[in-house]
């Protein structure tokens, strides 16, 4: 029975063996594939080191290059309540791949000067401590490799934060309240010289495009009394400011143009034109009333008007501008044509008691005008003329004329006339 798998008393053979030596065989099918594919990952990889490195090689550079200035700022770290003054920059000498080399920047890389345990006031050379932030870029060296350290006692105070407004607000808008700023105070740190020349801590702000209340906020910054800026460190660094900002409203007396459409009836013409208020306030934004030209209303039409048109119309509305009145009354007086012509009439003459007038017969020219269609029906026998000789005296002498037309017309005045009275025949 040795070397042959035991079977039960059915003569078959055991599940637990059999399902034993299934997983002994499937287990050694999947570690040996298992092997097989770790190997080819490692030989994949190895292929590609290898054309990478030929392709595209490891190279070392500078940065920034050394043609150009040194722009690597380093930063001091561990100067507690001290200041340190500021640190020459440094370039590094890197080793990347040489399809990185021309996208690498200074602000990759930062520096670092420990300066713990610094005396103040003395000056110390301390090594520069660089780290790459691109992967795959190893810094080689730092060029200088120390820089002159002294440190400084810092200074502290707290400044009130000034609104610095760099441009102006709109034509036609103003703060309706004054502007607000939080905070109201910061801290400054700095040099001691440096803290004692800043007179104020600035934000900035652009009121160019502000139309209504709004906030803005801005960077902080410090600067002299002649407005320098000065490098200290303030906290808070920005701050914001709060604006109510809203139109300036202006009033303006306006009279009203009106707009007559139309032909009155044949014989007639528009006469006068008045409208009732004869001015219209209006108010609104400055630039707006500032730049209203006109104020005109809805058209009047006087089309077959043979008498005056009366009729309420509606002023313009001006966007953005209130007037103290929405309607007028307007009225456009219609009038007849007028005409003139001349008529020779012989006027009364009643000479007094005695006397009778000689070297006749007597005669003036009238001069009438009115409208078209009651000179039209003028006749000579509707005008009279009339001479008054009570009181006079025989001889000759001049005498006024009284002169009355129909009702609607207009006589001009005329000259005296010179009668002649004598005695009458007994």
């Amino acid at each position: 029975m040795t070397g042959r798998t035991p079977l039960n008393a059915n003569g078959r053979q055991s599940p637990w063996r059999a399902t034993t030596r299934f997983v002994r065989g499937g287990g050694g099918s999947v570690l040996s594939h298992w092997a097989l594919a770790c190997f080819s990952v490692a030989a994949a990889f190895g292929v590609w080191f290898v054309v990478q490195d030929v392709e595209n090689p490891q190279v070392d550079v500078w940065v920034p290059a050394q043609t150009d200035p040194a722009s690597i700022v380093p930063q001091a770290v561990n100067a507690g309540d001290f200041i340190v003054s500021e640190l020459a920059p440094i370039r590094v000498q890197v080793q990347a791949r040489k399809s990185d080399v021309a996208s690498l920047r200074p602000s990759d890389f930062d520096a670092s000067v420990d300066v713990k345990g610094v005396q103040p006031g003395a000056a110390a050379e301390l090594p520069v401590h660089v780290t790459s932030r691109r992967s795959g870029v190893r810094v080689v060296s730092v060029n200088p490799a120390n820089v002159t350290v002294t440190l400084q006692q810092a200074k502290v105070k707290d400044v009130p934060v000034t609104i610095n407004r760099r441009l102006p607000l709109p034509p036609g808008y103003q703060e309706s309240s004054p502007a607000t700023v939080d905070p109201v105070f910061v801290t400054v740190r700095g040099l001691p010289d440096l803290v004692d020349s800043v007179a104020e801590v600035d934000v900035d702000v652009n009121l160019s495009n502000v139309r209504g209340d709004t906030q803005i906020d801005g960077d902080l910054v410090a600067r002299t009394s002649g407005g320098s800026t000065v490098t200290v460190t303030i906290s808070p660094t920005s701050a914001r400011v709060s604006l109510k900002v809203a139109p300036i409203f202006e009033q303006r007396t306006m009279g009203l143009t009106p707009t007559i459409v139309g032909v009155p009836a044949p014989g007639y013409r528009v006469g006068n034109v008045t409208i009732d208020p004869p001015v219209v306030t209006v108010t609104g934004p400055k630039d707006v009333v500032d730049g209203l030209q006109a104020l005109g209303m809805d058209q009047v039409d006087v089309t077959g008007a043979t008498k005056d048109v009366v009729q309420s119309r509606l002023v313009d509305r001006v966007p953005n501008l209130v007037a103290d009145h929405t309607s007028v009354i307007v009225t456009v007086s219609i009038v007849p044509f007028d005409t003139a012509a001349a008529f020779i009439v012989a006027p009364d003459i009643r000479p007094p008691a005695g006397l009778t007038a000689g070297a006749g017969p007597y005669s003036v020219t009238v001069q009438v005008s009115g409208p078209l269609a009651l000179m039209q029906v003028l006749k000579a026998g509707d005008i009279k003329a009339s001479v008054s000789l009570t009181g006079a005296l025989a001889g000759t002498a001049t005498y006024p004329v009284t002169v009355t037309v129909p009702a609607g017309l207009k006589a001009d005045p005329i000259d005296p006339i010179s009668i002649t009275l004598r005695a009458a025949s007994p």
